[in-house]
C-alpha cells in the first residue's frame, strides 16, 4: 500500500466511530459490446449504470446551499435549514439516491462518467478531478484468467494541483477497478475543504 496513500487514509477514516462517507455505492452495471468483433483497429464499446445515495447530512448541505440562491425569501438561516430538511425529507429519509447512464471506450472509463454524473450536481468539485493513471497488474500468475488483479488508479484535482493514488484487489478486474476509482472520487470530496463548492 506504499504508493497508494489515499487507500490508506480512507481505511483510517472508514475505521473512526462517526465518519460518514459522502456517498454510498448501492450497485452497478457495466455491459461491454463490439460492432466489429475480431476487426483489426475496431474498438469497443461499454455502458455503466450506476446508483449511489449521497449521504443525508450532504443533502442537506446541498439544499441549504440551492436555497440561499433564492436571497430574500432564504434569508432567515432557520427558516433556510427548515426548508432544506423538509425538501430532503420529501427526497429520501436516508439521503439522496441517484441513478446514472454513461458511456464510454471502456468499462473502466464508462463506470467512471457515470459515477461524476451521479455525483456532480451534489459535488462539483468533482468537475476538477480527473484520472491520470490506470495501472493493472497480476498478484497470482499461476492463476491465468481467474488470477487476482491489483489495480492502481492515480488521480489528479485540476484545480488545486493535487495527486493521489488509490489501490483495490479483487478476482474480477472490474470490481477492482471500480473499488479504486469509487475510493478516488471519495478521497477527493474528504480533500476538498468544503464538499460543496
Amino acid at each position: 500500500l506504499g504508493a497508494a496513500e489515499a487507500s490508506v487514509d480512507l481505511m483510517i477514516r472508514r475505521s473512526l466511530p462517526g465518519y460518514v462517507a459522502p456517498f454510498e455505492t448501492l450497485d452497478y452495471h457495466v455491459t461491454v459490446w463490439d460492432d466489429h468483433p475480431g476487426q483489426y483497429g475496431s474498438s469497443g464499446l461499454a455502458r455503466a449504470t450506476v446508483k449511489v445515495r449521497v449521504a443525508q447530512d450532504f443533502v442537506n448541505r446541498y439544499m441549504l446551499k440551492e436555497l440561499r440562491k433564492l436571497g430574500d425569501l432564504a434569508a432567515d438561516p432557520g427558516v433556510a435549514q427548515g426548508m432544506a430538511r423538509k425538501m430532503a425529507d420529501e427526497m429520501n429519509r436516508h439521503g439522496a439516491t441517484m441513478l446514472e447512464v454513461a458511456e464510454g471506450n471502456g468499462p473502466v472509463n464508462a463506470l467512471s462518467q457515470a459515477m461524476v454524473k451521479a455525483l456532480l450536481p451534489m459535488f462539483p468539485s468533482l468537475d476538477m478531478c480527473e484520472l491520470t493513471d490506470y495501472k493493472v497488474r497480476i498478484i497470482d500468475n499461476d492463476s491465468a484468467t481467474a488470477a487476482i488483479t491489483r489495480v492502481m488508479i492515480e488521480f489528479q484535482d485540476r484545480q488545486l494541483k493535487t495527486r493521489w493514488t488509490t489501490i483495490s484487489s479483487d478476482s474480477n478486474i472490474v470490481s477492482a477497478s471500480f473499488n479504486a476509482l469509487v475510493d478516488g472520487l471519495e478521497h477527493h470530496l474528504n480533500e476538498r475543504e468544503s464538499y460543496l463548492t
